[in-house]
């Protein structure tokens, strides 16, 4: 069970099935697939769109909170948990019922304890902080699905993060809008809005099959911690991954801000992710996007996949102006080619994209945080 952004579970799922070869099926926000238990570690260390991973162990309708402790009971934990180790519930509860999330958590951990005891005589430690297996919960309306964190803190977080900033894009967001925008590394790529380089970097380690999570502290990953995934087994498809690195291909992969202070933040990041020479940082208004010098270089199937400033969190006085502005600029610096972009003024932005001349031919309305952004594809 791999967990993703509300309406990309389409894109996400392509991710999973290349990676895997074969059928993931789509659920809400989510998306589930049977593999064996190397194709799930490989899941967890290739995967660049997913924000985790999941083995599942129940996923069952149910009738109220004691049939979800009643099913909970009936499972033999022994092969998840050791006698050793300590455990925590997380709970998510979405729909109408007479009880809360935090009710759900405490129904499960009590279920958990007494299976356990029942089968081993032992009574299971519970650490809600810095637990050795985390079991999480969810109940949306009656179903009721339950399963072992398999990846501890989001799969969002890269090694390559030197420098960042509160609103930046997560980094599997912005991989999937690379993929959403059908990009191959044999086109040119640029971000004209890049801050700290989120998308040219995603794109790039795409681009040279480098799978970020192999370079994330193994430490830091939860099937570590877990008897069911052998250290060799770990390592094994971690040296596969590595082994499959393609480094040596050119890219023509641009970011470029006005700020040169976000510029700055980007070299870092670039550098810190080994992709000096690989991603090209350029100062750059995109309201001048025309004027750039460089736009000979990136062919006619140049493609913009961008997050602009003003789009999830902050923005411009008149972000009307300002997208007729950059979008037309960026038009007619390309001619033709291919915009993705994400945005929270949804009306705003389809207008403004229009007048600036891009037809939009695909968009979809996607949960970010709190958030429901409009992810859209233009072309020129």
């Amino acid at each position: 069970m791999a967990t993703t952004f509300t309406g990309l579970e389409d894109v996400a799922a392509s991710e999973v099935e290349s990676l895997l070869g074969r059928r993931a099926e789509l659920d809400v926000s989510k998306v589930v697939v049977e593999c064996d238990k190397r194709e799930l570690v490989r899941l967890v260390l290739a995967s660049r769109g997913i924000n985790k991973v999941f083995l599942e162990l129940v996923d069952a309708t149910v009738s109220g909170l004691r049939e979800v402790g009643d099913i909970v009971r009936s499972l033999d934990l022994r092969g998840v948990v050791s006698q050793d180790q300590s455990f925590a519930v997380r709970a998510e509860r979405v729909g109408t019922h007479d009880f809360t999330s935090m009710d759900v958590a405490a129904e499960v951990g009590a279920a958990v304890i007494q299976s356990y005891l029942e089968a081993t005589g032992v009574r299971l430690r519970v650490d809600l902080n810095d637990p050795d297996v985390e079991l999480f919960a969810l109940l949306r309306d009656d179903r009721f699905t339950l399963g072992v964190n398999l990846v501890g803190r989001s799969l969002q977080r890269r090694f390559y993060r030197a420098s960042g900033h509160r609103t930046a894009l997560p980094a599997t967001l912005a991989y999937l809008m690379v993929r959403f925008s059908g990009w191959t590394p044999e086109r040119a790529l640029i971000d004209p809005f890049c801050g700290t380089a989120t998308i040219p970097i995603e794109a790039a380690l795409a681009g040279l099959d480098v799978c970020p999570t192999v370079y994330r502290d193994p430490r830091d990953l939860a099937l570590t911690r877990l008897r069911l995934f052998e250290e060799e087994l770990v390592e094994s498809v971690r040296s596969e991954l590595i082994g499959s690195e393609r480094r040596e291909r050119e890219l023509r992969v641009i970011g470029s801000d006005v700020s040169p202070r976000a510029l700055e933040a980007a070299k870092r990041n670039v550098e810190a992710a080994g992709l000096s020479g690989k991603v090209l940082l350029e100062m750059l208004d995109a309201q001048r996007f025309e004027l750039w010098p460089k736009l000979g270089e990136l062919g006619a199937d140049a493609l913009v996949v961008t997050d602009p400033p003003f789009g999830i969190r902050s923005g411009p006085s008149d972000p009307y102006e300002f997208y007729v502005r950059s979008f037309s600029s960026i038009r007619r610096g390309l001619r033709c080619g291919t915009l993705v972009a994400i945005f929270s003024k949804h009306v705003v932005a389809t207008r403004a994209l229009a007048e600036a001349g891009w037809s939009v031919t695909a968009s979809r309305r996607v949960k970010y945080g709190h958030l429901e952004v409009l992810l859209v594809r233009a072309e020129a």
